[in-house]
């Protein structure tokens, strides 16, 4: 076996990965989210809360305050995943417009981004078509516990991600 092959196979058992099972009706259907999906997720979501908060600061609503009530229901629909809450609350809006330019970047990203990246076990994509990625964003805005499920998992793999690099860095 030659050196590139041994360094593929190394890289391999140790790449920075989420697995996890999507319930659908008595069945589980084993997904893969990588580190190297996070990376490309969160420039397409920056990318879109670009636009976003644009749009928005062109309507004057970076001058306006957080709405609170929406802030508390969003914290709300994520009392159950800490470490999603964590994030959100350190993250707290600066105005109304970056209230929102987060809030539909996010909604955005877990509807229709992450579900492009999800993976077979075997590594080969989940979805393979333009139209199977059509079909699960219909589904994902339809069901709030696969999306909460994209979400956390979308979270659990940026916070696995984190810890690395900041232990890289020490």
């Amino acid at each position: 076996m030659d050196g590139f092959t041994l360094l593929k196979n190394a890289h391999a058992k140790k790449q920075l990965k989420v697995t996890f099972e999507i319930p659908i009706e008595g069945h589980k259907i084993p997904v893969i989210l990588t580190v190297g999906d996070r990376l490309a997720i969160a420039e397409t979501q920056d990318r879109i809360y670009q636009i976003y908060y644009s749009e928005y600061q062109e309507k004057g609503l970076d001058k306006k305050p957080v709405n609170e009530i929406d802030f508390e229901a969003e914290l709300d629909r994520f009392k159950d995943d800490a470490d999603t809450l964590k994030i959100l609350k350190d993250q707290k809006p600066k105005n109304l417009a970056d209230q929102m330019a987060k809030k539909y970047s996010r909604l955005r990203t877990i509807q229709e981004v992450i579900p492009g990246f999800l993976k077979n076990p075997d590594g080969t994509p989940f979805l393979k078509t333009e139209e199977q990625k059509l079909e699960m964003q219909e589904i994902i805005k339809e069901d709030n516990d696969l999306w909460i499920l994209l979400a956390g998992k979308y979270t659990e793999l940026f916070i696995k991600a984190k810890d690395i690099e900041t232990a890289v860095k020490n």
